[in-house]
């Protein structure tokens, strides 16, 4: 999404947003729960961004 950055998925709410709008998009909006389930599985560490934040090299199994 061009919603925001990886940092903003820390908040409940913007990930509340996501989902109920999968909900939405799917045709399913009568079927959204009063507050559906958006808590994070496993370890959620997003880098932070802005100049001079880029590190070269970096990959995937980094974050494992």
């Amino acid at each position: 999404t061009t919603m925001g950055a990886a940092t903003d998925l820390e908040n409940e709410g913007m990930r509340r947003l996501i989902v109920n709008a999968a909900f939405w998009s799917l045709g399913m909006e009568a079927e959204i729960p009063q507050r559906t389930f958006v808590g994070l599985v496993g370890d959620y560490r997003p880098t932070p961004f802005g100049f001079g934040k880029y590190r070269r090299g970096l990959q995937l199994k980094d974050f494992a």
